[in-house]
């Protein structure tokens, strides 16, 4: 059974069966759309023995050919056309349509005796009864319409067909033999057929021109349909629309994008419009088997594309990860990387399961891929690129060593993304202010997680920020350094709410929740500004490599520029006064706006505050208090100023010196 398959080729959406092409250059049909099949056509007219060849009356080379004989017919399941029939009737009248009635002009007609008068045929019957042909041999008429162009299965009255007429006494009158045969409506249809084929005949068209005109209407309908939901899918596809709904009966009330787009095009096309209303029900093609069809189709069409852009490129490396989908299931994703046309490409090629994760299993997965696509990657593949996990970057057993044997010239690389995060990591866990840091802001994420408090936090953001998008708290994740400055970008411009949100909650009944929000609005305090800004500033710059980092046009040399180019950056962040006196600006600002003291961000200088007696809320103090080792307001500033440029420095080093 033809498949959805059959309507595809490489650089079309979509096409259609075409006729088979004989050796000089003419094709012949092979099947035709029985809507367009003749009523008046029946196979078991066919002559078997017959060579008499299709007459076709235009020779344009854009129709296709009939079939060349009159067997080919038969076996291209095209029904006899009426020159092939054969007719009754003596030999010297018509033996074919294109002949024509026979009329001879006879000085005069033989007679017969009726009674004791002698009656013949009379010429002008040939002007009253157009279809009327006279045989010579045996002195009677035939009706021409009727012996070429009658229905195999009507009563025809074999007198004008097979035997003749010759009753000239009841020949004439309205009620003699002539005008019986004129109303008989077999006699209709076949001078109907006959007038048709005249017509036919005189606009130089054939039958075989009708059936091909016929087949090929069809096949562009079927072809414009196919391509219009082909391109429907595509666009649920690259716009990662899902295709079906709930329910795809009639009526449903959401059938799906697919079938919503196709009711969208219908209305300003008729022909999708007809072959939904109308079509066959087996061929509307719109069911989820064949929408997955579709789809694995495009995908096997992109795949050869890709496979081809590679073969031509010659060399090639290729980039393999592994990861868990929504089921729990390991999978390998293996991208190609070429160049072609002048550029760089990376190419995602597959998923593949990985059921086993050592490193035998996963060379093997890589190869099998490699080879399922005809690639040959012993000879052409000069690069593989993994993270540094020891499965896949061990010199002795890992996969960089296995695919380096059976590929000598694929020298492994570990991801410069990867390196850049494993260094960000080891930095974060060796300071102990900025683990602690990360550690409140995972808290933090996981706290206002929970059901009630999210919908709080979002409830809190809308009465706070009206006319502007919720913000959500980022998972902090250590193969995913980018989502760290995420996450402090939220609590900065978000800080607000999110301290309003866990006091709310800390007056809360609820005890659990009380609590934990408590001991969290206790850790968010001054220090903990502090180091937002200076942790989000750091961020950003080394964030951007890693994204530099994922390009498909960083080629190795462009890579060590970036990086050297981050380090001389925070070189400078660390020697330069004046960048940490900009980020001090925003540290004070942001501590003050926000209901702290400046001296709070010191935990050495912190104190107990004590609550003023009454009588002492409105006095003024003169003198500083004794044992105080700070004398002014300028040297607590200091104080406080050399505890932010201390930190700031360590974090700047060990980014720096890593």
């Amino acid at each position: 059974m033809a498949t959805i398959k059959d309507y595809f080729r490489m650089k079309t959406s979509v096409t259609e069966s075409q006729p088979e092409t004989t050796g000089n250059g003419e094709s012949e049909l092979e099947s035709v759309p029985p809507d367009v099949l003749l009523n008046n056509c029946d196979r078991d007219d066919v002559s078997d023995d017959s060579d008499t060849k299709l007459s076709d009356s235009s020779d344009s080379d854009e129709d296709e050919a009939a079939p060349s004989t009159l067997k080919d017919s038969m076996d291209k399941g095209i029904p006899q056309l009426a020159e092939e029939k054969e007719v009754p009737g003596p030999n010297d009248i018509s033996k074919k349509p294109s002949d024509g009635p026979y009329q001879p002009k006879l000085h005069s007609y033989p007679r017969t005796q009726y009674g004791d008068k002698q009656r013949s045929f009379c010429q002008e019957w040939f002007n009253t009864n157009p279809w009327l042909e006279y045989s010579q041999s045996t002195d009677s008429v035939y009706c021409f319409a009727c012996r070429h162009f009658s229905s195999p299965s009507g009563n025809m009255e074999k007198s004008f067909t097979n035997t003749g007429y010759s009753n000239w006494k009841k020949a004439v009158g309205k009620s003699g033999g002539f005008a019986k045969h004129t109303h008989a409506d077999y006699h209709k249809d076949a001078v109907v057929a006959w007038k048709e084929c005249t017509q036919m005949q005189e606009g130089g068209t054939s039958v075989a021109q009708m059936l091909n005109t016929g087949y090929q209407t069809a096949v562009k309908k079927n072809r414009h349909f196919i391509k219009t939901l082909g391109q429907v899918i595509l666009v649920t596809c690259t716009q990662k629309l899902a295709q079906r709904g709930h329910a795809e009966q009639p009526g449903a009330g959401n059938p799906g994008n697919v079938l919503k787009i196709l009711e969208l095009v219908a209305s300003h096309d008729d022909i999708i419009k007809e072959r939904l209303a109308s079509g066959p029900k087996n061929a509307k093609y719109t069911s989820p088997e064949i929408q997955n069809e579709m789809i694995l189709t495009f995908a096997e069409i992109i795949r050869k594309e890709i496979i081809q852009e590679v073969k031509d490129a010659g060399v090639f490396s290729i980039l393999v990860d592994e990861s868990k989908d929504v089921s729990k299931q390991e999978q390998i994703s293996l991208v190609i990387r070429y160049f072609y046309d002048g550029e760089i490409r990376e190419s995602f090629l597959e998923f593949r399961a990985a059921f086993q994760l050592d490193a035998e299993s996963l060379t093997k997965s890589i190869f099998d891929i490699l080879k399922s696509h005809g690639v040959d990657f012993q000879r052409n593949l000069v690069g593989q690129g993994y993270d540094g996990a020891s499965v896949m970057s061990g010199k002795i057993s890992g996969v960089a060593a296995r695919v380096r044997k059976e590929a000598k010239y694929a020298y492994y690389v570990h991801c410069h993304a990867h390196r850049l995060n494993l260094v960000l990591v080891d930095v974060t866990k060796g300071i102990a202010d900025a683990a602690n840091f990360f550690s409140l802001l995972e808290k933090v994420y996981v706290y206002v997680s929970g059901s009630y408090v999210h919908s709080k936090w979002i409830e809190i953001q809308k009465e706070m920020y009206p006319g502007q998008p919720t913000r959500e708290l980022k998972r902090l994740s250590d193969t995913r350094w980018a989502c760290r400055v995420d996450a402090c970008r939220v609590i900065r411009d978000r800080f607000p709410a999110l301290i309003r949100l866990l006091e709310e909650i800390g007056n809360e009944t609820h005890a659990d929740r009380a609590v934990d929000a408590r001991g969290l609005l206790g850790q968010i305090n001054a220090e903990f500004l502090m180091k937002l800004p200076v942790i989000t500033s750091i961020l950003m710059e080394t964030s951007r490599l890693p994204i530099m980092f994922q390009l498909s046009d960083v080629d190795l040399g462009k890579a060590a520029e970036l990086t050297e180019t981050l380090i001389a950056d925070l070189q400078e962040m660390r020697s330069d006064p004046q960048p940490f006196n900009n980020l001090w600006d925003e540290v004070q600002v942001i501590v003050r706006d926000h209901g702290f003291d400046i001296e709070d961000v010191d935990p050495s200088r912190r104190k107990r505050k004590r609550k003023l007696p009454k009588r002492l809320e409105e006095a003024t103090l003169l003198e500083p208090l004794a044992g105080s080792s700070i004398s002014s307001t300028d040297e607590l500033e200091d104080s406080v100023k050399d505890k932010g440029r201390s930190f700031t420095a360590r974090f700047l080093t060990e980014c720096w010196q890593s």
